[in-house]
């Protein structure tokens, strides 16, 4: 085969190429330009909720058995049983809690110490201002153990 025989073919093929680029670039624009606006993007921190546990004279409380459930069916999500640092600080839910950053998903604290009676108490969790990372929408910061 003469390779001379093949540019007749090559130049056709060459010209298709150009004829067809200018029209492909028009819709490649037109369509970046009638894409949606660009959502937010999330940076790579990672956040949670923080509680503090006290006793009744409000020293921390370190060694508290700590139970965070759904109040919708009671799932359990997380159970501690050793505070964070000396502050008596406990990370009830983080941004890898499942469901913790969506529109306002109501929790149920429960916390006691040895054989004590145990406090309750209901908080709302979901995605903070920046709609990214879990936030403490409304409930207590600190639990008075009784």
């Amino acid at each position: 085969m003469n390779p001379r025989s093949l540019l007749p073919c090559f130049y056709g093929l060459l010209l298709g190429v150009f004829a067809v680029s200018p029209a492909l670039a028009q819709d490649t624009a037109r369509s970046i330009r009638t894409q949606p606006p660009q959502q937010k993007v999330c940076d790579m921190r990672f956040k949670g909720i923080r509680i503090e546990v006290r006793d009744a004279a409000g020293k921390p409380v370190n060694d508290a058995h700590v139970e965070v459930r759904q109040e919708s069916d009671g799932e359990l999500v997380r159970v501690l049983t050793k505070a964070l640092d000396e502050k008596g600080g406990y990370i009830v839910l983080d941004d890898n809690t499942p469901g913790a950053v969506t529109p306002g998903v109501a929790y149920v604290v429960t916390a006691h110490r040895g054989e004590g009676r145990p406090v309750r108490a209901r908080m709302v969790a979901g995605a903070g201002p920046d709609g990214c990372h879990v936030a403490l929408l409304k409930g207590p910061k600190v639990l008075v153990l009784k």
